[in-house]
């Protein structure tokens, strides 16, 4: 039996002036949370009322995932961060990942997600310094684990709908 084909509604077009990332979808409020790299902006989009509301910040974001207590965690350069709320610029530094050395190029945090036990899957891009990254978790106690070093670029992370497997790119 074929699966029925999904209806697409394009609902935002050129919101980005460089780099659009790191989607996460709520269903709860309809609402889409995305960032725009290196124009340090993060975006929500508020499927019910259209509403695109934007955020600048001091510094490249590669990640935003709300939590479920309020705010949202962000991969802000090479801090995971916590912004207290939508309306604040109150943001708290959780932890700052290393920086690798030697290094030529520079290092950022480039994609976040949630995974099931609440801990937050964020890893690191180096640009001109291939293999030289790190995947990291953020667990709800605030500790910190690099999980795999070695890498090139953190991209794409997802879990399967029984939530045993892991998928990072």
């Amino acid at each position: 039996m074929a699966s029925a084909k999904p209806e697409l509604h394009v609902v935002l077009k050129n919101v980005f002036e460089k780099l659009g990332e790191a989607p996460h979808w709520v269903e709860s409020s309809q609402t889409l949370y995305y960032v725009d790299i290196p124009k340090h902006r993060i975006f929500r989009y508020n499927a019910e009322t259209q509403q695109n509301d934007v955020k600048q910040l001091d510094d490249t974001v590669g990640f935003i995932v709300p939590r479920k207590s309020g705010g949202f965690v962000l991969g802000l350069g090479r801090k995971f961060a916590l912004l207290k709320d939508w309306d604040s610029d109150e943001l708290e530094t959780i932890h700052e990942v290393e920086l690798p050395s030697p290094l030529t190029g520079g290092c950022r945090l480039n994609d976040g997600k949630c995974d099931p036990k609440g801990r937050i899957w964020g890893g690191t891009i180096t640009g001109e310094d291939p293999g030289k990254s790190f995947l990291y978790s953020l667990d709800t106690d605030r500790s910190v684990k690099t999980q795999q070093s070695g890498i090139t670029v953190s991209n794409g992370l997802a879990w399967s709908a029984d939530n045993k497997t892991f998928y990072y790119i």
